[in-house]
């Protein structure tokens, strides 16, 4: 059974393409997906058929995707998914059904400028390796980068939407010892 999958490419020049859209159901995607590990999964329903599923926005298996490319590179009919998988993410992210940890990662990068909290055990560690004092976040030039993007408004949304909790509370998880 060959399926067509539409998405609105956030690109025009990366907008549908067949080569992008068509998938047979082979399976083969299946055999190298980790996300296919989750209980819901077996070796003949994988992770990509549910992006074909109507409300996979709302599914926490779609963030377990690491974006490893391993089925696209398996895939015999050069099909696509990762492009699917992209513009799922970003449309449960505009609509504030990405888990919340998504949210604090994204406000905590903006508020930092660091992927991950710095606790005082890493800057004793760091101090004792004789490394630099990290860098202080450029915080006007991300906040700029993040209104010229969307991403403000989109993390604005879901904040009003109680997607997730208020920015801030991922600082103070760093495990201070």
């Amino acid at each position: 059974m060959l399926l067509r999958a539409s998405f609105q490419a956030r690109d025009p020049q990366l907008e549908p393409r067949p080569e992008v859209e068509y998938c047979l159901q082979c399976a083969v995607c299946g055999l190298v997906c980790v996300v296919n590990h989750a209980p819901v999964y077996d070796p003949r329903r994988t992770f990509v058929y549910d992006l074909f599923a109507e409300g996979i926005e709302a599914r926490e298996t779609l963030w377990g995707c690491p974006a490893c490319h391993k089925c696209e590179e398996r895939c015999p009919y050069d099909f696509r998914p990762l492009e699917l998988v992209k513009a799922h993410k970003e449309a449960a992210f505009a609509a504030g059904l990405a888990p919340k940890e998504v949210y604090a990662e994204f406000e905590s990068v903006l508020a930092t400028g660091l992927a991950f909290p710095v606790s005082s055990v890493t800057l004793r560690r760091r101090a004792q390796l004789g490394l630099p004092d990290l860098p202080q976040a450029p915080a006007g030039e991300l906040a700029a980068i993040a209104e010229r993007t969307g991403l403000a408004a989109k993390l604005d949304a879901a904040r009003r939407s109680g997607a997730h909790d208020e920015a801030g509370q991922a600082e103070g998880e760093g495990g201070e010892a």
